[in-house]
Parts: C-alpha cells; sequence; structure tokens
C-alpha cells in the first residue's frame, strides 16, 4: 500500500500543474516532479513550480480546449480528439467530413497506443519518439493542412 506522505505528494503535484494549466493558464511543458519545490512553513500545502522557461501563458479558451482534450483522450473518443485539436488550431483549414474521419482514424491508430502503455517510467521504456515522430508525418503528409497551432502567425525567419 502506498504512503501516506507518498499519497499527499502526488495529489499535491497533481494539483499544482493541473491548477496551473487550467485555471491559471500556464501550459509548462516540462511538467515533473523535479520541477516542483514545497514550499516550507506554508500551512495550505502549496508547490511552487520551478524552470518556467518552457512556460507560456496561453488563453482560457484554449485552456478549456486542453481540459476538453485530456477529457476525450481518457475516454479514447477520437471523433471529439480532433474537433479539440481542430479548436487549439492543429488544423490551417476546416477539414471536410472525408478528411476528417481520416484524421478520426489516424488519431486513433497513432494516439491509442501511447494511451494503452500507460504512464510512469515502466511506460515510457514502451515509448519510441522516433516511431512517434514518423507516425506524426506521416499523418500530416495524410490530412492535408495539419501544422503546430498558430504556425500561419509565425510564417518566415525568427529573429
Amino acid at each position: 500500500s502506498e504512503s501516506p506522505i507518498l499519497s499527499s505528494a502526488v495529489r499535491r503535484m497533481r494539483d499544482a500543474y493541473t491548477k496551473s494549466l487550467y485555471q491559471d493558464a500556464f501550459f509548462h511543458s516540462d511538467c515533473h516532479g523535479g520541477n516542483l519545490l514545497s514550499t516550507p512553513g506554508d500551512p495550505r500545502g502549496e508547490l511552487c513550480i520551478l524552470d518556467c522557461g518552457l512556460m507560456v501563458e496561453i488563453t482560457d479558451a484554449d485552456a478549456d480546449a486542453l481540459l476538453r482534450l485530456t477529457l476525450h483522450l481518457a475516454q479514447r473518443d477520437f471523433a471529439k480528439v480532433v474537433d479539440d485539436l481542430a479548436a487549439l488550431g492543429f488544423f490551417l483549414e476546416e477539414l471536410d467530413p472525408p478528411t476528417a474521419a481520416t484524421a478520426r482514424r489516424i488519431a486513433r491508430a497513432v494516439i491509442a497506443p501511447y494511451l494503452e502503455v500507460g504512464g510512469g517510467a515502466a511506460a515510457a521504456s514502451q515509448y519510441s519518439v522516433s516511431e512517434l515522430v514518423t507516425e506524426l508525418v506521416d499523418a500530416a503528409n495524410e490530412v492535408a493542412g495539419i501544422a503546430a497551432p498558430h504556425t500561419e502567425r509565425r510564417r518566415g525567419p525568427l529573429n
């Protein structure tokens, strides 16, 4: 059985990152236990999030869309996952019904295996980043208009 101290630490870590993302609308792209600091003497038992160099403020609409995406991923509802990705700007244009169907099929084929493996260090050893990148590139070639969110605003050289 898990110790009460470990259970409390896991709950506090989860709460810190989910509050940051879904309530405060800050996206931290390097969230792990090493980037959290317990605040000594804080009667609320809050954590301080560190290494904010990979953290950006997002709109409330994007925070809500990310929450919906998270819930739809947990439910394995890939039709809604594609809708959520569209709301987040992952497609440069609106998808027609046949392309949306292709996007749902690809989302299920690419994402579902990673969800089934689960999380944690043992699961991470089963992931292949190069295979995932290859699958995503293949998906981008199959579904026209896939792009990182808001790339249409970033065309041209970065200065």
